[in-house]
């Protein structure tokens, strides 16, 4: 059902890092949200949605491919606050600004 991007919409992106010569592949991408997610597995203490799906991105003139789907995982348990809130009493004359 899904397509695989089309070569010639990659692009080669260089520079160079304190490690060296680093070349990317990009490729440009479009997320088209559903209306509605969709619940497709419910597991313990999470659920995982579909959200969208990923289409190559092109002009309204071509053709673009599905490339795939866009999926979110939501949490089902209460998060636990205490871990969240700190009671550490920050020194001022040690922040470096």
């Amino acid at each position: 059902m899904y397509q695989r991007y089309k070569k010639t919409r990659l692009r080669q992106n260089s520079f160079t890092t304190k490690d060296g010569e680093v070349t990317q592949t990009l490729c440009d991408i479009v997320v088209v949200p559903l209306k509605e997610r969709k619940l497709i597995k419910e597991g313990d203490g999470w659920n995982m949605y579909k959200s969208g799906f990923a289409v190559e991105k092109g002009t309204k003139e071509e053709t673009t491919n599905i490339l795939g789907d866009v999926m979110e995982f939501e949490s089902t348990q209460p998060a636990d606050q205490s871990k969240n809130q700190s009671e550490e009493v920050i020194d001022e004359s040690q922040i470096p600004f």
